[in-house]
């Protein structure tokens, strides 16, 4: 029955239905112990990306002490197994999560199993959510995607500490830009005024200068409104650039993402 069994794996393994394969080498495992359905296994599960699970399975193939009267297959799956280990272990993806500032009782978990902070994992390639939870907080969450061969990658969350100096300098700068376009303003209104004034004898002026200062009166009161909103939002601006108030709504502040061929810097306010 299991060499029928690993007869139909084989079949499936050659047709790309590795799931089934894997199906039917470990039914047949179970009935009749094989290195060799073992081996096959380890190549089902690497054939599905499922590198960590075929990992284990190639190392207790490579670590299997077999008796003097093994068979040659015996032998062979046993070096076969050892020989693609080596090859599997450089293609596992590793994944670090570093959380900098979290105070006492932040937990971290990574496909919804915990681990310390710190940690080296083994994750297989393809998708992975990051959690991160602080208490009195809500939970922080972000997805990487891990390649074969990435090693580390590394994720590092920061919390706490002064805020991004980003809102204050962007309100500083809208400031500065409105002081400036309300000096320009009213420097430009000052010449139509002038003149306006050369053209007057007392306090008769040329009918033919009325527009000149209607535009001279209108830009002066938008120069005055300029500067007076100009002040206030710059020293709005300087205020937060001082306090750099940090996101109290979201655990996440800042965060890093660094890869081999990759470094991904995200800060949120």
């Amino acid at each position: 029955m299991a060499r029928r069994l690993g007869e139909q794996a084989l079949d499936a393994h050659a047709h790309g239905r590795f799931a089934e394969a894997f199906e039917r080498f470990q039914t047949a495992e179970k009935i009749a112990h094989s290195p060799v359905l073992v081996l096959w296994m380890a190549r089902s599960k690497r054939a599905l990306g499922a590198l960590v699970a075929a990992r284990a399975l190639y190392e207790s193939v490579a670590a299997e002490e077999l008796p003097q009267d093994a068979s040659a297959k015996w032998m062979s799956a046993r070096a076969d197994g050892r020989t693609e280990l080596d090859a599997l272990v450089k293609r596992i993806p590793h994944l670090r999560v570093e959380l900098s500032g979290a105070p006492a009782g932040s937990t971290l978990e990574v496909d919804g199993i915990a681990h310390a902070p710190g940690t080296d994992l083994e994750l297989d390639p393809g998708e992975h959510t990051i959690r991160a939870s602080l208490p009195g907080r809500e939970t922080t969450t972000r997805t990487v995607r891990l390649a074969e061969g990435d090693k580390p990658r590394i994720v590092a969350l920061r919390f706490g500490g002064s805020g991004s100096l980003v809102p204050g300098g962007v309100v500083l700068g809208v400031g500065i830009a409105s002081l400036g376009a309300g000096a320009v303003t009213g420097s430009y209104a000052l010449v139509l005024a002038g003149q306006v004034k050369n053209g007057c004898v007392g306090n008769q002026c040329l009918r033919a200068d009325q527009g000149k200062a209607d535009t001279a009166d209108t830009l002066g009161r938008a120069s005055t409104g300029l500067l007076i909103a100009g002040g206030v939002v710059a020293a709005v601006g300087v205020t937060l650039l001082v306090v750099r108030p940090g996101k109290s709504s979201s655990a996440e502040a800042v965060s890093l993402d660094v890869g081999p061929s990759r470094a991904t810097f995200t800060a949120r306010f």
